[in-house]
C-alpha cells in the first residue's frame, strides 16, 4: 500500500455518496445484533472496504453488538483522522519524501491510542483528534530538523558570521579588504559544505547537528598543514 492510499485496518462505515451506516443500516431484522450475513450484505450492497466480522466481533461470538459496533464506528473514524493527515503531508513539497515514514508513525500511533483508550467510546475519536495535532506537528517538525541537508544548511548558515569576522581581520588594511574578504569567505563556505557533505555521509551516530557543528569548527581551526595531512591519511585508508 502506498502512502497515498492511507491506511486501511478497519474498513469504512462511509459509502462512495459520503453516507455513514449506522448500526441500524445493518441490523436488517431489528433484533439487536448483526448477523454474518448481515454484515456480508450490507458491505456488498454498499461496496464499502471489507473487514472480516471477526475483527468488529470483540467477544468473537460470530455476530456484532451495538457495543462492538460502536467501537467499530470510533475506529474508523479515527483511521480517516490519521489518513487525513497522510493527504495533508502527501501534498506538502517539504514533508512528501517522509510520507512512508510518516505513515508508519501514525499508524502505529493510532494502534497505541486505541488499544490504552480508557474513556468513553464514544468520545475515543474526539481524544484522538485532539492528541493528534500535538503528535502529527512533534512528528513532521523532527523528521524535518534531522534531514540531513535541512542540517547541514542550518549549521552552515550559524557559521557564516564566524568565517566572514576572521577573513575581515585577515585582510583588514588592504586597499581591496571587502573584495578580499568575499572570496576569501566564498573559498571558506565551499570548503565547509564539502566537508559537510563527507561528515553526513559517512556520519553514525544520533546528534547530527551538534556534532557537525563541532567537526566543522576543528576543521575551520586547523592549520592547512593540518589539513592536508588529515587528506592525505584519509585518502590512504582508503586505497590500503
Amino acid at each position: 500500500m502506498s502512502s497515498t492510499q492511507g491506511i486501511n485496518l478497519f474498513g469504512s462505515l462511509t459509502t462512495q455518496t459520503g453516507q455513514r451506516l449506522s448500526f441500524e443500516d445493518f441490523d436488517k431484522d431489528g433484533d439487536g445484533v448483526i448477523s454474518q450475513e448481515e454484515y456480508n450484505a450490507v458491505l456488498k450492497e454498499v461496496q464499502l472496504d471489507k473487514v472480516s466480522l471477526s475483527k468488529v466481533d470483540t467477544n468473537k461470538d460470530k455476530q456484532i453488538t451495538r457495543d462492538e459496533f460502536d467501537l467499530w464506528e470510533q475506529k474508523t473514524l479515527i483511521q480517516e483522522l490519521v489518513n487525513e493527515k497522510l493527504a495533508e503531508a502527501a501534498k506538502d513539497n517539504t514533508l512528501a519524501k517522509y510520507s512512508t515514514q510518516i505513515q508508519k508513525e501514525l499508524k502505529q500511533y493510532m494502534e497505541d491510542f486505541i488499544s490504552e483508550y480508557k474513556g468513553n467510546v464514544s468520545d475515543m475519536a474526539s481524544a484522538f483528534k485532539s492528541a493528534l495535532v500535538q503528535k502529527y506537528s512533534t512528528l513532521t517538525t523532527n523528521l524535518v530538523n534531522n534531514d540531513p541537508s535541512t542540517v547541514k544548511n542550518g549549521v552552515l548558515e550559524s557559521m557564516y558570521n564566524t568565517i566572514v569576522s576572521k577573513y575581515q581581520l585577515r585582510a583588514k588594511g588592504s586597499s581591496s579588504a571587502n573584495v578580499e574578504t568575499s572570496a576569501l569567505v566564498a573559498k571558506a563556505m565551499a570548503y565547509l559544505e564539502q566537508e559537510a557533505s563527507v561528515f553526513i555521509k559517512a556520519y553514525k551516530g544520533d546528534n547530527l547537528k551538534a556534532d557537525l557543528a563541532a567537526h566543522l569548527n576543528d576543521w575551520l581551526n586547523k592549520t592547512d598543514a593540518d589539513k592536508m595531512r588529515s587528506a592525505a591519511a584519509d585518502f590512504n585508508s582508503k586505497v590500503t
